[in-house]
C-alpha cells in the first residue's frame, strides 16, 4: 500500500475564507483543520514539476488539466484518500487521529449509543485542539527604481498589510505538538521533497512512499493501516453502511436555493447517499446528551496558482459529517468526479468500529 506525509515544517495556513474576506475585519481569518484535496493534488503536481498550459485561463478547467497530468505521470483515480494524522511529542500512547472542524480526535474515541454514533471526549487526554494564531503579512513586491536604477529584490508594497491565521496544534496542557498528515495514494513512484504548502508561503516535507516506512513502531504501523484499509472513496462504498466523511462532500445544487432531503437525497455529489446523518457530535462531559445536527456549508476550492485566481465556492456537507451509503449506479457530473478524483468524498467506514455504550 502507497501512502503519502505531510509533515509540516512550520505553520501551515489552510484558509477556509480569503484573507481579504470582510469577516477578518471584525473577527479573525478562519483556517480548515486539513487541507483541501486540490491543495493535496496540488502538491503532488508542484512536487513532481507537472505544468499546465498556459493557454487553460479557467480555474475549473485547471483542475480538471491537472488530474489527466498527474494520471499520465503514475496516480490513478481517486489521487488520495484520507486524510489520518499522527503526532510527535505526544506524552501518552500514540493514536491514530481523525480530523472535525475543531479538533483532532482518536479512532478510539467513536461511541455508539443514543441510536447514533459520537465522540466521548469527556476527559480526554488524548484529543487535540486547532488553535489559531493570528499574523501580520506584508504584500511583497519585486523590482523598484533607486536613483534611475531597477533594484531587483523583494521589497514591501507601500499601505499593502492584511491578518492572517495559522493552525496549532495543542494538547490539553497547551502543548504544541507537531501533526503527520497521512493519505493512502494510488501514485506509484516514490517522492521525498520540500514544497509550500497553503498559504503564506508555508512549506512541508512531502513523501510518497510504502505504508512501511511510516516513523512509528510497527502496533501504530498496523493501525494505520488498518484504519486505511476501512477509507473508501464514492466509487468503492458498500451498500447499507455508515461512512464519516475525512473530506467534505461537495454537492451542485439544481436551483440558487437548495432543500436537501435527508433520506434519498437526489442532488449531483450525493448519488452514493442514501441518507444523511449529520455531523458527528462531540461530547465533552458526562452530563451532556449527543445531538446531532445536519449542516450544508459554503465550501472555496481554494487558490489556483496556474489561474492566479481563486476557484469557485460550491455547496459541501463539511468533514465528519455521517451518510449512511448506497452503491453508485450513476455517472456523477464531471466538476464532481474530478473532485472525487482527487480525494473530496473520502469516507471512513464506522459501520463496526465503535464502542456500544
Amino acid at each position: 500500500m502507497r501512502i503519502l506525509m505531510i509533515e509540516p515544517l512550520e505553520p501551515l495556513a489552510f484558509s477556509k475564507t480569503p484573507v481579504s474576506d470582510p469577516s477578518t475585519l471584525i473577527g479573525h481569518h478562519e483556517v480548515l483543520s486539513i487541507p483541501l484535496p486540490t491543495t493535496v493534488a496540488g502538491l503532488i503536481g508542484a512536487s513532481i514539476g507537472v505544468t499546465i498550459p498556459e493557454s487553460i485561463n479557467d480555474s475549473v478547467n485547471a483542475l480538471t488539466k491537472l488530474v489527466e497530468k498527474l494520471e499520465s505521470a503514475g496516480c490513478s483515480k481517486p489521487i488520495v484518500k484520507g486524510p489520518l494524522l499522527l503526532f510527535r511529542n505526544l506524552d501518552i500512547k500514540p493514536h491514530v487521529y481523525i480530523a472535525t472542524s475543531s479538533m483532532y480526535i482518536p479512532i478510539t474515541r467513536l461511541r455508539k449509543g443514543f441510536d447514533l454514533v459520537y465522540v466521548d471526549a469527556v476527559n480526554c487526554g488524548e484529543c487535540v485542539e486547532l488553535k489559531h494564531e493570528e499574523r501580520v503579512g506584508v504584500k511583497l513586491v519585486r523590482g523598484y527604481t533607486k536613483n534611475n536604477v531597477t533594484m531587483l529584490e523583494k521589497v514591501a508594497d507601500m499601505g499593502f498589510m492584511y491578518r492572517y491565521s495559522v493552525s496549532r496544534y495543542r494538547d490539553v496542557f497547551g502543548d504544541g505538538l507537531t501533526p503527520i498528515i497521512i493519505y493512502a495514494t494510488n501514485c506509484s513512484f516514490d517522492l521525498s521533497t520540500i514544497e509550500r504548502i497553503g498559504g503564506e508561503g508555508r512549506k512541508a516535507k512531502v513523501t510518497i512512499t510504502n505504508v512501511n516506512r511510516i516513523p512509528v513502531d510497527e502496533e501504530l504501523r498496523k493501525k494505520v493501516l488498518e484504519t486505511i484499509e476501512r477509507i473508501a472513496s464514492p466509487w468503492e462504498v458498500k451498500e447499507d453502511e455508515l461512512y464519516l466523511a475525512l473530506t467534505p462532500i461537495p454537492i451542485l445544487p439544481h436551483e440558487n436555493t437548495i432543500n436537501i432531503n435527508p433520506i434519498n437525497p437526489e442532488l449531483p455529489g450525493l448519488e452514493f447517499v442514501k441518507e444523511i446523518t449529520g455531523v458527528i457530535p462531540v461530547v465533552r462531559n458526562q452530563q451532556e446528551k449527543p445531538q446531532i445536527k445536519k449542516r450544508v456549508e459554503r465550501l472555496s476550492l481554494g487558490y489556483s496558482e496556474v489561474v492566479k485566481a481563486r476557484r469557485p465556492q460550491i455547496l459541501a456537507l463539511p468533514q465528519a459529517t455521517i451518510v449512511k451509503t448506497k452503491k453508485l449506479n450513476t455517472k456523477p457530473a464531471e466538476l464532481i468526479e474530478t473532485l472525487w478524483s482527487i480525494g473530496y468524498s473520502s469516507l471512513l467506514n464506522i459501520t463496526t468500529c465503535c464502542k456500544e455504550v
